[in-house]
């Protein structure tokens, strides 16, 4: 859903649950059987660009398996310009969703064998599954969202398994062994770049939570300057411009002239700047997933969020983890106990170590 939207989100939370319910009879007499001979497969992310990285994968399997299947991917409006990137979909469909009745003639304008519901709890999701004319209907089985009532094909969604897992799972439905990693993108990443890429600051639902105090960002700064003459490039949204400007203020002067900000440029800027990086320092966040699917040596900051169900996916990665109580604990995106300093668990020992480490193995290969 689009992120943000506080109407979107009463709708789901409390006007969803009971349209599932009004619905649920539309799958009383529904065939629960994948056919034989499968045409066209419509995939459903409806948000998080992080989220729409790992779903790249799911798309390559797709394709591999089927190269004369028809592929649709319909996104919300937060991760459209990304999914433009991706390649294997015959289709990028952009959903109003703002205006489910609009989204729902979009949809239906399409001819569908399966529809892949790829989100874990929006309940718009399942709706518009539900009113997808699609054969099929294939989605998550979440606790406590109702949401699989509007699935022909529940699936359970694990807790406890990457969510890369859990959609493999919806693709083994139809009797794929999903084994491809996220897409590297046209930008792959460019070995011998001087420039160190910093992105402190996170996405969604009480975002402030997984930021990383300004001071040991210096730290890191301090640290990695003593392995070589590194440059320092912030990036953002729009939104972070000035989070960015405030942090710049805050730099000692031997720092400061080493630092840029790109916060707020173009998405396509951001991946420039990835593909010449030495280095990706990030918390969890659709950039961390981005950098580390196009190979750029990325380290992750995990606080209220467990490499294990979150963790940057790729071939140099390395995910640092709060020792704060209560760390590792979200699930769905959302589950946050608000007086939880989740990230001030992270040792800078741990970050410098992890950068050291991918900043040394890139200079020995």
């Amino acid at each position: 859903m689009e992120r943000g939207n506080t109407k979107l989100k009463f709708f789901d939370k409390y006007l969803g649950p009971v349209l599932l319910l009004a619905l649920t009879p539309l799958r009383l007499f529904r065939t629960r059987q994948v056919p034989k001979l499968i045409n066209s497969v419509a995939l459903l992310k409806t948000a998080a660009i992080g989220d729409t990285v790992l779903l790249s994968a799911a798309i390559t399997d797709l394709r591999v398996a089927n190269p004369d299947m028809k592929i649709v991917l319909f996104t919300g409006a937060s991760n459209f310009e990304f999914a433009k990137l991706l390649s294997g979909a015959d289709q990028i469909v952009k959903l109003p969703l703002t205006n489910p009745f609009a989204c729902v003639k979009i949809i239906r304008s399409h001819q569908i064998d399966i529809f892949i519901d790829f989100d874990s709890w929006p309940r718009i999701s399942a709706l518009l599954a539900a009113l997808s004319r699609a054969k099929i209907r294939i989605g998550f089985n979440t606790s406590q969202q109702y949401r699989h009532f509007m699935q022909d094909i529940p699936v359970l969604h694990r807790n406890d398994q990457h969510e890369l897992e859990n959609y493999r799972d919806l693709l083994g439905v139809i009797g794929l062994n999903a084994a491809n990693l996220p897409q590297q993108l046209q930008h792959s990443w460019k070995e011998g770049g001087n420039t160190i890429v910093f992105h402190m600051w996170p996405s969604g639902t009480q975002s402030h939570l997984k930021e990383w105090p300004a001071e040991k960002w210096h730290t890191l700064a301090n640290e990695l300057l003593l392995l070589g003459n590194y440059s320092f490039v912030l990036t953002g949204g729009r939104e972070d411009i000035s989070g960015c400007e405030a942090f710049l203020a805050t730099l000692p002067a031997s720092l400061r002239p080493r630092f840029i900000s790109h916060a707020g440029t173009s998405f396509s800027n951001t991946l420039s700047l990835l593909q010449q990086a030495a280095l990706l320092v990030s918390v969890n966040t659709g950039i961390m997933h981005v950098g580390a699917a196009m190979g750029v040596p990325t380290v992750g900051l995990h606080g209220p969020t467990d490499p294990r169900r979150w963790g940057p996916v790729g071939p140099r990665t390395r995910s640092v983890v709060s020792k704060s109580k209560g760390a590792g604990t979200l699930n769905l995106g959302f589950e946050y106990t608000l007086e939880t300093d989740y990230m001030s668990g992270i040792d800078d020992s741990d970050v410098i170590n992890a950068s050291r480490e991918l900043l040394c193995w890139t200079a020995s290969n």
